[in-house]
């Protein structure tokens, strides 16, 4: 598509959302297995989610080489964990980089993560068990 197309097609997408947004009855997401891209968007802009253990959430337009903020996801993720939470992201560089380490070295110590280790040398699936 060209340029102009492009935009209307984005738009339209985030025409959806405004729509989800602005309609007078609840609207409700289930989700179960993956849900990613666009879909977890339109579960994001849902009233209410509700998800199956097996259901997996991935914002993947990063990984194309798009903005991660599409569709209004930076507006509604705030919104859906609260600003005071959304508001902990807000951290310089070296404080980021300190809570990073901080993660990987508690995540580190569990039992889930040696399993997780030696599935990936084995080149096997895990089997997280929650310790």
């Amino acid at each position: 598509m060209k340029a102009p197309q492009l935009l209307e097609f984005t738009r339209m997408t985030g025409d959806l959302v405004k729509a989800m947004r602005h309609c007078p009855q609840p609207v409700i997401a289930a989700v179960e297995g993956v849900c990613a891209g666009a879909g977890a968007i339109l579960a994001m802009a849902s009233d209410l989610r509700y998800a199956a253990p097996s259901a997996k959430v991935a914002f993947l337009f990063v990984r194309v080489g798009l903005a991660g903020c599409d569709m209004g996801a930076c507006t509604m993720l705030p919104r859906i964990i609260g600003q005071g939470r959304a508001s902990e992201w807000n951290a310089g560089i070296d404080q980021a980089i300190e809570m990073e380490a901080q993660a990987q070295a508690a995540l580190m110590q569990t039992r889930d993560f040696q399993r997780a280790y030696e599935a990936f040398a084995a080149k096997r699936k895990p089997a997280f068990e929650g310790d």
